[in-house]
């Protein structure tokens, strides 16, 4: 994976020395501070300074959905191990517990 601008560019390698890109997930307005897969490797999310989280799809690139709860810029996250839950933090000093499908539980 690189990162360049405010553009995620998912490549995946061939031999020890060629890649080729699959797709690139654009989106977020600043800097993505994180990208990892979900656990079963079906999705991909990734946070960012522009204060949103997003939720791609990782056979497709497609934007499944963006979190919008933090006032400031998102700088961590973590997925669970069951892959329908994830953990966000940001500048703004929340800590938040999300389901997947954008409910957030604490």
């Amino acid at each position: 994976m690189l990162l360049h601008s405010f553009i995620i560019h998912v490549v995946c390698m061939l031999l020890h020395y060629m890649y080729q890109m699959l797709f690139a997930l654009s989106g977020h307005d600043d800097s993505v501070c994180q990208v990892h897969w979900s656990p079963d490797d079906l999705q991909i999310l990734s946070c960012s300074l522009d204060g949103e989280l997003r939720l791609w799809d990782a056979k497709t690139g497609a934007n499944l959905r963006s979190f919008h709860r933090h006032e400031e810029a998102v700088n961590a996250f973590a997925w669970l191990p069951d892959g329908r839950h994830f953990l966000s933090g940001g500048l703004d000093k929340l800590l938040l517990l999300w389901r997947t499908d954008g409910t957030v539980l604490q």
